[in-house]
């Protein structure tokens, strides 16, 4: 075949026509995945909208009733922890091997220091257990 005759051929007008009914039957679905999109994406921002304003309504409520917790805390119960806990750091003074598991609480010796949060070991994953040896029986 000469490479003039496969450059000039062009496709039957068939093939255009079908070409053509196919590309609108994607841009119609292209449109119409355009559209749903818009609507999901919408549904969602008002979903999430009204969560935030139910969520902030509870939170606007609970605040008086935190405050007054955190305020009877300090009133109440910090004096009392602080005290247990200047009567376990007077403890390790006398018994140094209490020491370590203070220091694992991050509990120092320091006058007035509540710690907030104790700290968490690191736990790392135990080596996996290997199949024992295979022995010959005589």
């Amino acid at each position: 075949m000469d490479m003039d005759n496969i450059e000039n051929q062009s496709p039957a007008p068939s093939d255009n026509n079908q070409l053509h009914a196919e590309l609108a039957a994607l841009r119609l679905l292209v449109n119409k995945v355009l559209i749903l999109l818009i609507v999901v994406s919408g549904t969602l921002g008002i979903f999430l909208y009204r969560q935030y304003r139910t969520t902030h309504a509870q939170a606007q409520m609970m605040g008086p009733r935190v405050q007054r917790l955190a305020e009877a805390f300090q009133r109440n119960e910090a004096p009392q922890l602080q005290a247990f806990l200047n009567r376990i750091v007077d403890y390790s003074r006398t018994h140094p091997d209490f020491a370590p598991i203070l220091a694992k609480y991050g509990i120092t010796g320091a006058p007035g220091a509540i710690p907030t949060a104790p700290s968490v070991p690191s736990v790392r994953p135990a080596a996996p257990a290997r199949p024992p040896a295979a022995t010959k029986k005589p």
